[in-house]
């Protein structure tokens, strides 16, 4: 591999990261409001894939003056089925996080899944309609039981 290929695929790394944070950031927002917590989930995440803060701010600054949508007309995929799978899973877990599931943030979820090659209406989108109003009721058992739900799914079907 030449060093200008090697360029070209560091760079097409860094888009997919930040198209990710992108994705969740859009999520966070997508009922109105971003919770302490769904920040502090994002962060995790961010910190998990060596993306620092200045380049996480730019991109929110970006997102929100819209520049972003602009400029990244293209839909970076993830580079494997898992890591697709992997990112839908933090981003039904993001939707979570706040104690509430709302009816933007699973159509979110099933654009992004669609963009990324899976049916709209996989187990983490049903997962996510079945449990909303009892989830949206009782708050946190409810979160619990979920989150156990989401670790349960690999590779779209349920594990028993």
């Amino acid at each position: 591999m030449g060093i200008f290929n090697f360029f070209k695929k560091e760079d097409k790394g860094i888009k997919q990261q930040l198209q990710y944070l992108a994705n969740l950031f859009y999520l966070a927002i997508v009922d109105g409001e971003m919770s302490d917590s769904e920040q502090k989930k994002i962060n995790e995440i961010r910190e998990k894939m060596g993306v620092n803060e200045s380049e996480y701010n730019d991109l929110v600054s970006s997102i929100i003056d819209g520049s972003y949508a602009k400029k990244n007309n293209e839909i970076m995929s993830p580079s494997s089925d898992d890591e697709a799978w992997e990112h839908l899973q933090d981003i039904a877990a993001l939707a979570v996080v706040d104690g509430k599931i709302d009816d933007s943030e699973i159509k979110m979820l099933k654009n992004i899944s669609v963009a990324m090659g899976y049916d709209e209406n996989n187990n983490l989108v049903k997962g996510l309609e079945e449990v909303k109003e009892t989830f949206n009721l009782s708050g946190s058992a409810a979160a619990n039981k979920l989150r156990e739900k989401l670790d349960k799914v690999e590779g779209g079907k349920y594990i028993n």
